[in-house]
């Protein structure tokens, strides 16, 4: 079970960010709420959570050893998801900017920290 957890974790990742991202081009219903755009970052430490726990190796481009081939697999859908998440939570707040400017200092301000501590 352990060896699925990826993959499901992987597979869920992604219906959620391209669920999530039909919300935001529709622009209505709970798109319009300015805490989805804090749900489109969630995806990326469940799945840097999942990839600790299971000892993951960390190379991304590195040539893979056999038996590392899901593990640089998980790696690379784990970067699309943190930076499609980061993306859909810039458009969504720029999208409501114009009904709330204090928001959107705000929401800046927690997209660094949110950022900062991955990158670093």
């Amino acid at each position: 079970m352990t060896q699925l957890l990826p993959l499901f974790v992987m597979v869920g990742a992604v219906a959620f960010g391209v669920v999530a991202m039909m919300e935001l081009v529709k622009g209505r219903g709970i798109a319009r709420k300015h805490w989805f755009g804090f749900l489109l970052l969630i995806p990326f430490p469940c799945m840097l959570a999942v990839h600790e726990w299971m000892g993951m190796s960390d190379a991304l481009m590195a040539a893979a050893e056999p038996g590392e081939r899901p593990a640089q697999n998980y790696n690379l859908v784990m970067v699309g998801v943190f930076y499609a998440g980061v993306a859909g939570y810039v458009f969504q707040t720029w999208k409501l900017a114009s009904e709330s400017r204090g928001w959107l200092a705000v929401k800046h301000l927690v997209l660094a920290a949110y950022w900062a501590p991955f990158l670093l």
